[in-house]
């Protein structure tokens, strides 16, 4: 589908739209249920032209299912909202050296995020 916006703002890449509906379209996009994967990797595939879909259950990562309107995905987060600020301000590696938190956010990440995840791949 051509864009006129696309054309007017002499762009290389089309808009993207998030349209909220209960079908799934044909040959979509979707992350497999209970894995993780970047939203804008999926966002970026949409750009190219491909169709992408997102439900409850295929969000991506808690900031994906978040910023797609699913709730506060924060609150799932392994150990717990508290354990996702000490990720986001710390990082992994600080994880790492905590006994307490390395059980549930190292399987998270290593074994489900990046096995599973697009980040990086040119999509």
């Amino acid at each position: 589908m051509e864009s006129n916006i696309a054309n007017v703002m002499d762009i290389k890449y089309n808009p993207v739209a998030i349209i909220w509906t209960d079908d799934k379209p044909e040959n979509a996009l979707q992350f497999k249920k209970g894995g993780q994967g970047c939203v804008m990797s999926m966002l970026a595939s949409a750009a190219k032209g491909r169709t992408t879909v997102f439900d409850s259950e295929t969000f991506g990562c808690p900031g994906g299912g978040v910023g797609l309107g699913f709730g506060n995905q924060y609150l799932n987060f392994p150990g717990g909202i508290e354990c996702f600020y000490r990720f986001l301000s710390s990082g992994m590696n600080t994880l790492r050296r905590e006994k307490k938190l390395q059980r549930s956010l190292v399987i998270l990440y290593e074994r489900n995020f990046w096995k599973n995840s697009n980040m990086g791949k040119d999509t």
